[in-house]
């Protein structure tokens, strides 16, 4: 049951293990947070990459069931082209495809040029324990 009142249902994969020391009245508690961080930085020779590394934990036999899961995405682009007047630029990614984006604060395309490498880094992690109930 969430905090509102409304519930949510979960599927245990197969590899969920000690679901056997779950009762009725112990309580599912979901920590989830995200994170994405964009640098811009001026490098030589810049290639536009993508790289994933993820990392899962469980509790062991025998402990009450928990688990903690995090994926980190990394994806370089470099900056093809800055429009001033338009407030946008556009980005070639580790397909070679182009894409035009707005800029939220105009200030920061001042300080960027073309050539430069965009760093974009997104986490996500999450992590599951059940506690007994009262």
């Amino acid at each position: 049951r969430k905090n509102d009142g409304s519930t949510v249902s979960f599927v245990a994969s197969e590899e969920a293990r000690n679901l056997d020391q779950v009762k009725v009245g112990d309580v599912l508690v979901v920590e989830y947070i995200e994170t994405l961080d964009i640098q811009v930085m001026a490098v030589e020779d810049a290639k536009a990459e993508a790289a994933m590394a993820e990392m899962v934990a469980r509790t062991k036999e025998g402990e009450m069931p928990g688990m903690a899961k995090m994926e980190t995405m990394v994806i370089t682009a470099i900056v093809e082209e800055i429009n001033l007047s338009d407030n946008t630029f556009k980005l070639k990614g580790p397909q070679g495809n182009i894409q035009q984006y707005t800029a939220r604060d105009p200030e920061n395309l001042k300080k960027a040029a073309v050539g430069d490498l965009v760093v974009i880094t997104q986490t996500k992690a999450i992590a599951l324990t059940v506690q007994k109930g009262e």
